[in-house]
């Protein structure tokens, strides 16, 4: 009800004080500039006097309404600059244009305590934090961004940094710096314009009763991050691997480039007379640097420490049925950073989701959990969207 009134009345204000700076008495040309200088520092000093004596004698925390229309009246009347405010007033700059703004929006706000008037606008609402907290103990292995994506996808937009205050509270804690690790080395980044441009093979183990080694195959796009191929074998031949690289083609089509290493599999006669029959150019990473098939590296890094770790595999038939279904859920569900925040199967069969906007702060329908791999692998989504 005092909404536009006391806007009116701010509005009214302000234009007053602008009004009385520009009828302020300005410098003479026949005094000397030194000492107006000096004449106006005075009126200066000894009207923020008088505030300070009003504010002390109060002995208030916090300034009563009149002071702070003089504090404010005297910003304007002798255009103190912001970074100087605090030389001359018993207030922070922050709190002085904290006070306008309230003008602005309502000059009665300046009458009451900040929480009656002024009520963040950004605010998160209470179910949202408890969203939060929930996805982050459900899941500590999560970062920051990873979580406020998953509620991307569930038409919430939170930015990492609010989900990193949210789960910090009381005591929020920096982040660690990143750190270099290109030791001054620049490499030549690989662009990728679309699917089955770039693909990645690579070869990584895993341990049976902790004592037989398995061997696991990968196969991933470079473009939209989508596994192809999750195979397991005690024996990685040539011939197995170009039979698994066969099947793969079959179904997702012939790709125009493969980065593999220098292992004896991929520079075999076998895997060799297959890319030159399909036309596929064969790239191989220089020795001693894996970063350029950091693809599927990174991958097979996710795979051991998000899931197959938590397990102690007792056969292979337990390791084929995990890699399916990590297989599965990393295609379908889980929400890859470097493609903003998308599926790999979305991107690769462009069907990417948009990101809600910065206003949408409820949550539009019930939320479904998807767990999988015994309840080690989750996901969230929207009911409607299923």
């Amino acid at each position: 009800m005092l909404y536009l009134p006391g806007r009116l009345i701010g509005k009214l204000f302000l234009f007053i004080c602008k009004l009385y700076r520009s009828y302020h008495p300005t410098r003479k040309q026949s005094i000397p500039s030194d000492i107006v200088f000096f004449q106006e520092e005075i009126k200066r000093l000894r009207t923020a006097n008088s505030i300070m004596k009003q504010y002390i004698r109060r002995r208030r925390l916090k300034p009563p309404f009149l002071t702070k229309c003089r504090m404010i009246l005297f910003v304007f009347m002798f255009n103190v600059p912001h970074r100087r405010i605090h030389l001359y007033l018993p207030v922070s700059k922050s709190t002085i244009l904290r006070y306008i703004s309230m003008v602005k929006t309502n000059f009665f706000g300046l009458l009451f305590k900040r929480s009656r008037f002024f009520l963040p606008v950004n605010k998160t609402p209470k179910d949202i934090e408890l969203l939060v907290w929930k996805i982050k103990e459900e899941n500590l292995s999560w970062g920051y961004l990873r979580i406020a994506l998953h509620l991307w996808r569930l038409r919430v937009f939170l930015s990492p940094s609010t989900v990193r205050r949210i789960v910090l509270r009381p005591r929020p804690v920096p982040a660690p710096p990143r750190k270099d690790r290109t030791d001054g080395k620049k490499f030549k980044p690989i662009v990728v314009i679309r699917p089955n441009a770039l693909w990645s093979i690579d070869l990584t183990t895993l341990r049976v009763f902790g004592i037989f080694k398995v061997y696991v195959l990968g196969i991933i796009d470079h473009y939209s991050r989508k596994v192809f191929c999750l195979s397991s074998t005690f024996h990685p031949t040539a011939e197995w691997i170009v039979c698994e690289l066969n099947k793969v083609c079959g179904v997702f089509g012939v790709p125009k480039r493969i980065i593999t290493d220098n292992g004896g599999q991929f520079i075999s006669t076998v895997f060799q007379e297959l890319m030159t029959i399909s036309g596929i150019n064969h790239v191989r990473t220089s020795v001693g640097h894996p970063q350029t098939n950091g693809k599927i590296e990174r991958f097979f890094q996710s795979l051991k420490y998000e899931f197959v770790s938590l397990f102690f595999l007792r056969s292979k038939g337990q390791l084929d049925g995990l890699l399916a279904e990590y297989l599965l859920y990393y295609n379908e569900f889980r929400l890859h950073e470097a493609i903003d925040g998308q599926t790999p199967n979305a991107v690769h069969y462009d069907k990417r989701t948009e990101k809600p906007d910065k206003s949408s702060k409820r949550i539009r329908a019930p939320i479904e959990e998807i767990r999988m791999g015994n309840g080690h692998l989750r996901a969230y989504r929207l009911k409607e969207a299923a």
